[in-house]
């Protein structure tokens, strides 16, 4: 929220603040959310979750018994650190016909709480103006040299172009990489409104103690937010219509159909036993077994 005031960002426009409170039970939680207005009605989010599991009481897949504090540097501050520099770097540019929004989600971990929220609330708290796409960053600290892996490209043929010219641009590569409901972006995409989701695969570190900010690759994560700032900016500089298609609600990412990790849960409704056989599960049903 402070990043964001600095920054010169604003409320939106049906809140009161930029934190948006919510309950999950007895827990209150609360996403952040703040905007730079466009000149139509229509909406970018860019958005990342910014939760993780605390002291790894649960979702945890390794456990030390002298560090229990679960930081969580790819999972997801890495997002959250990209949504802030796109936010920085386009905050005094001008010609904008989109209003862009960022928004940092709570309570991912638990369920995608915090994007079920603010997809339901977002009519009123954008005062009726449509979301057009959504952009999702979740664990962006391992971005590889090679072509950056897109999910959800295929919800929308514009999308897809708009990545082809920004690749072409900042002289990035980027491949399809199917669809996983497993995210933030996922609440957007049931509302049929199409997504992106860029996420740098799970890795040894992945829910553990060892999730710090030594792991992680800087340098690569610089280039992809280069990559990532230019497709915002396309995209709420243009005033193409951006088409809405149906694609799957199961998971036919390729990246993830070899995971490996030494565990018995991984969180997100993925779950691995001890010989590596791996089931993915999700609130809105079985998914797929492989």
């Amino acid at each position: 929220k402070n990043r964001l005031t600095q920054l010169g960002y604003q409320r939106l426009p049906g809140a009161k603040s930029m934190l948006l409170p919510f309950v999950i039970g007895t827990t209150h939680c609360s996403n952040v959310a703040a905007w730079l207005p466009g000149s139509c009605d229509e909406v970018i989010v860019l958005g990342a979750h910014f939760d993780h599991i605390g002291f790894g009481e649960e979702s945890s897949v390794t456990r030390q018994a002298d560090d229990n504090i679960y930081n969580g540097a790819n999972d997801n501050a890495s997002g959250v650190a990209g949504i802030l520099e796109v936010a920085r770097t386009l905050k005094n540019e001008r010609g904008q016909v989109r209003s862009l929004v960022i928004v940092a989600f709570d309570a991912e971990e638990k369920g995608l709480h915090g994007s079920a929220d603010f997809s339901k609330k977002m009519n009123e708290l954008l005062c009726g103006k449509r979301v057009v796409a959504m952009v999702n960053l979740d664990m962006i600290g391992q971005m590889p040299d090679g072509a950056y892996k897109v999910m959800g490209s295929d919800s929308s043929n514009e999308l897809t172009k708009t990545l082809d010219n920004c690749a072409k641009k900042v002289g990035a590569n980027w491949i399809n990489d199917g669809y996983i409901p497993l995210s933030d972006h996922h609440n957007f995409y049931i509302k049929k409104i199409p997504v992106l989701f860029f996420f740098s695969g799970i890795n040894e570190h992945y829910h553990g103690p060892n999730d710090e900010s030594n792991t992680l690759n800087y340098s690569n994560m610089m280039k992809f937010t280069v990559f990532l700032t230019d497709i915002i900016r396309n995209l709420t500089k243009s005033s193409d219509a951006i088409n809405f298609n149906e694609i799957s609600n199961e998971i036919t990412s390729k990246s993830l159909k070899k995971i490996k990790i030494s565990a018995s849960t991984i969180d997100l409704g993925i779950n691995c036993n001890d010989n590596y056989e791996v089931t993915m599960t999700y609130s809105y049903g079985k998914l797929k077994d492989f």
